[in-house]
């Protein structure tokens, strides 16, 4: 699974914002980390989700 969201995340977000790398998403902005992370973790965190349903593991006893 682990593959698999690193797959995804490449996907997703490098080309939006210039790489993976922490310092390729705030494009030398500090002020990015502010508007683009709860964005990535948001989208991370539902992604997780995901793969987990995908592979069996029954979330339904968690908070969404």
């Amino acid at each position: 699974m682990t593959e698999d969201l690193v797959k995804w995340f490449k996907a997703e977000y490098s080309e939006q914002f210039g790489g993976i790398r922490c310092e390729e998403i705030l494009a030398g902005d500090s002020q990015n980390q502010a508007k683009r992370c709860p964005i990535l973790v948001a989208g991370v965190l539902q992604k997780v989700k995901d793969l987990l349903v995908e592979n069996g593991f029954d979330l339904s006893g968690i908070e969404q």
